[in-house]
């Protein structure tokens, strides 16, 4: 299977192979396996934390932030400035903060034991496949 390596931290990088990709498999369908090389910043989930990582790797890590590097481009090629750039993070916070407290306002839900087991434990009855004349038989397997 083709396999293609991308850094998975440079933006651009990204979006140039998957879109290359893309174009080409429309033409030449296939199975294409997509390395993205990255680092988790963070434990699998929040509980099991990052005590056995090297904060070494984390520095290395932190200057290659995708979102930072491609700020900074966005900001050198003239694409972004500084008030735009605020502008974009004060109406991400402000789609932040609404979001939280459109989620806040659900009730949260309540557990029913009862209702848990039985869907856990639910009655299954897998119906029984008789083997058929040109099946081989488990002893004739070599």
């Amino acid at each position: 299977m083709e396999a293609v390596q991308v850094d998975g931290n440079n933006v651009l990088a990204v979006y140039d192979t998957v879109r290359r990709l893309a174009e080409d498999m429309r033409q030449n369908p296939r199975p294409v396996l997509v390395e993205a090389l990255t680092f988790r910043m963070r434990g699998h989930e929040e509980a099991s934390g990052t005590k056995y990582v090297p904060q070494e790797l984390f520095e290395e890590w932190t200057k290659k932030d995708p979102v930072t590097t491609y700020e900074q481009w966005l900001l050198r090629e003239g694409i972004l400035d500084e008030e735009a750039k605020m502008r974009f993070r004060e109406t991400i916070k402000r789609e932040i903060e609404e979001g939280l407290h459109v989620a806040d306002a659900v009730p949260m839900p309540t557990a029913n034991i009862a209702e848990e087991i039985a869907d856990m434990y639910r009655p299954f009855d897998a119906p029984a496949h008789e083997p058929t004349e040109n099946a081989p038989s488990p002893t004739s397997a070599t």
